[in-house]
C-alpha cells in the first residue's frame, strides 16, 4: 500500500481534499514504478491499483493512463502520474456504473440489504458480467447507507465470504454478517454527515 510518513493511506487525504506534497508523490510514483524503469506502465499501475483494493486489471489501467499519457506510449512520467493520482484524490464524488435489474440497483432502489449466496444462482446477478471482469464471485452481501433525508446515498458491498479455515463458506454470509453490514452503514452514514458539516 502507498503510505504516507504518518502512516495515512495516501487515498486518504482525498476524503479530505487535502493535496499531497511533492515529497509524498514521489513516494508513491517509487512504489508503483516495481521496475525501477522512471515510468509507470499498465501492468505495474494494475498491480498496485489490486494491492490497494481496487479491483482492476492492465487494460483498466491502460485506459487511465491514455487519459493523460500526451506522448501515447503507454508510459506514466512521474508528471503524468501526479496528474492522475491528484485527480483521483481531490476528486469531489466517486460515481460507480449500476446495471439496471443488477444487485446494487435492487438495493439502491429497494433501501434494503441483500444477501447473496451463490452468485451463479441469482436472478439479479449476472456471472458472466463478474467472470469477464475477472471476478471469482460466490457470495455477495449488500448494503445500503441512508443520507438525513432517508434516501440511499450510497453502498457497502461484501464479498465471498469465508470459513474459519479460510476456505469460501458455502452457506454464504450469516445473519451476524448482515448485522455487522448494518452496523457499518449506520456508520458510514454518520461519517458522511459528519464530513458534509450538518
Amino acid at each position: 500500500c502507498i503510505h504516507t510518513r504518518q502512516g495515512e493511506h495516501l487515498f486518504s487525504h482525498g476524503m479530505r481534499g487535502k493535496p499531497p506534497t511533492e515529497e509524498e508523490m514521489w513516494g508513491a510514483f517509487r512504489a508503483y514504478d516495481s521496475g525501477s524503469s522512471g515510468s509507470v506502465d499498465a501492468m505495474e499501475l494494475s498491480a498496485a491499483l489490486r494491492a490497494l483494493g481496487w479491483s482492476t486489471n492492465p487494460s483498466q489501467a491502460e485506459k487511465m493512463i491514455a487519459s493523460v499519457d500526451v506522448e501515447g506510449d503507454g508510459q506514466l512520467t512521474f508528471a503524468q502520474f501526479s496528474s492522475l493520482l491528484r485527480s483521483a484524490i481531490l476528486s469531489d464524488e466517486v460515481r460507480i456504473t449500476v446495471r439496471v435489474g443488477g444487485t446494487r440497483h435492487h438495493v439502491l432502489t429497494a433501501g434494503e440489504m441483500l444477501n447473496v449466496v451463490d452468485v451463479r444462482k441469482h436472478p439479479l446477478c449476472s456471472y458472466e458480467v463478474y467472470r469477464l471482469r475477472g471476478y471469482e464471485m460466490r457470495s455477495l452481501l449488500i448494503g445500503p447507507v441512508f443520507g438525513d433525508d432517508g434516501a440511499v446515498v450510497g453502498l457497502v458491498e461484501l464479498v465471498n465470504k469465508t470459513g474459519a479455515d479460510g476456505q469460501p463458506d458455502p452457506s454464504g454470509f450469516h445473519r451476524d454478517d448482515e448485522r455487522m453490514l448494518q452496523m457499518l452503514c449506520s456508520h458510514c452514514s454518520i461519517f458522511l454527515k459528519n464530513l458534509s458539516g450538518d
